[in-house]
Formats: C-alpha cells, sequence, structure tokens
C-alpha cells in the first residue's frame, strides 16, 4: 500500500540535493550560517551552491530559469 506522506513524516534527502544531509538538517545549516535560503523557491541551499544574482540567493536549479 501506498500512502502520501504527512508533517509528521520526515523529509528525505534526496528532495533537496543542496541543503542538509544525515550528519546536519537545513535548520542546522542556517542556524550555523553554512546555508541561506533560495529567492524563488525557498529552499535551503548551502554557500557553495548559492548562486548570486542582482544582491539575490538563487539554488542551482532557479538560476538556470
Amino acid at each position: 500500500m501506498s500512502r502520501l506522506p504527512n508533517s509528521n513524516d520526515a523529509p528525505k534527502l534526496t528532495d533537496n540535493p543542496y541543503g542538509g544531509d544525515e550528519l546536519m538538517d537545513d535548520i542546522a545549516l542556517l542556524l550555523n550560517d553554512m546555508a541561506k535560503r533560495c529567492t524563488t523557491c525557498k529552499r535551503v541551499v548551502r554557500k557553495k551552491y548559492l548562486k548570486e544574482r542582482n544582491e539575490f540567493n538563487y539554488c542551482p536549479d532557479c538560476i538556470s530559469k
């Protein structure tokens, strides 16, 4: 049987390849200033993947649009 995930389910690591992993989740990355949110899709993106355009931060998926 399949079911849709609800808000109590843990997020899957494959949902965001640029954010948290099994050692640090998205909130820990934000609190430790190791990541920022994408301006367009609001995903947490590690600083090494972050792209800036006109003082706004974008993830690699949104910068290519």
